[in-house]
């Protein structure tokens, strides 16, 4: 799971509440590592109802950010890609969000966390289903 370069992320979940909500926190969908340390990972900024599939490449985090709100009891495909060049985050199928990046992910010795950040109780609220990494951009 420490993949360098090209990569796709990818989960169906479906929330037991609606997003965004509160506490201002950060929720993990899928994240390998977590606060400033990810490699790579999807997550939920519940604050500002904002979705990010994020990269590192050392110190600097780089991500593709949509807002949208996660309606309890629908299910959502989600998806991160990089290819090397662009990050891209795509929701049911359509990219939402890119931004341009070159360069290599940075990897880490941190576990893999579905449904939760790494970091305590920042856990997701709902069902997470069908994950899959892989080291190809898919979409």
């Amino acid at each position: 799971l420490d993949i360098t370069g090209p990569i796709t992320v990818e989960c169906w979940l479906k929330p037991s509440i609606d997003y965004p909500s509160t506490p201002p926190e950060w929720r993990g969908l899928l994240t390998k590592g977590y606060s400033n340390e990810e490699s790579y990972g999807l997550s939920y900024a519940c604050w500002t109802g904002e979705l990010h599939f994020a990269i590192r490449d050392g110190g600097n985090r780089y991500a593709a950010i949509t807002r949208m709100e996660l309606k309890s009891g629908i299910w959502y495909h989600i998806a991160g890609t990089y290819d090397g060049d662009t990050i891209r985050l795509f929701v049911n199928g359509l990219m939402v969000a890119s931004a341009t990046h070159h360069g290599s992910i940075i990897p880490n010795d941190m576990p893999l966390w579905i449904g939760r950040g790494g970091s305590g109780n920042r856990s997701f609220n709902g069902v997470i289903d069908e994950v899959r990494i892989s080291n190809k951009a898919r979409y």
